[in-house]
């Protein structure tokens, strides 16, 4: 479990999600994300910092909320809606995965696949030496330095139930 929230962490990091945030917020962070991804994946999504603000993407759930209250007091806490949890997500992100032959005949082969922490869909990324075409895929393509690829989840890679 310490693993996938080490590697969640950097890869938000990585991705610039995360502006920064004082050791408190760190701390908090640390308290409720494996706690959160446990007991709550049926409704949180993630957790991103801004500043000295943590926000928490998660489907409306009270008993998050007041949980999220009761293990943090010390840190400014935003709730935001969500569209889909983290279950979902993960399942989303797997079909993905178990496609990869698909997407490789597609000149994207698949290198990271990750739920986005807003709930909103996942991420994929390809390797920074394949070229992509925009308008391949009914998602946004970004042709950068890394490729990489969003679905949400709303564009017909929706998460199975």
């Amino acid at each position: 479990m310490m693993k996938w929230t080490v590697l969640c962490v950097l890869v938000v990091m990585a991705l610039g999600g995360c502006s920064g945030g004082s050791a408190r917020v760190g701390a908090a962070v640390d308290a409720v994300d494996p706690k959160l991804r446990s007991f709550y994946s049926h409704s949180y999504a993630g957790l991103d910092v801004k500043g000295d603000r943590l926000i928490i993407y998660r489907k409306p759930d009270a008993a998050l909320d007041a949980f999220v209250r009761g293990q943090i007091d010390d840190v400014d806490v935003e709730f935001r809606d969500a569209p889909y949890s983290l279950d979902e997500l993960e399942q989303l992100t797997e079909r993905v995965r178990a496609d990869w032959h698909y997407w490789a005949t597609r000149r994207f082969p698949l290198r990271m696949v990750i739920p986005r922490l807003d709930g909103t869909g996942v991420n994929a990324s390809s390797p920074p030496t394949t070229p992509m075409r925009h308008g391949q895929s009914s998602g946004s393509v970004t042709a950068t330095s890394r490729s990489s690829w969003t679905a949400p989840a709303r564009t017909g890679i929706v998460p199975a139930r």
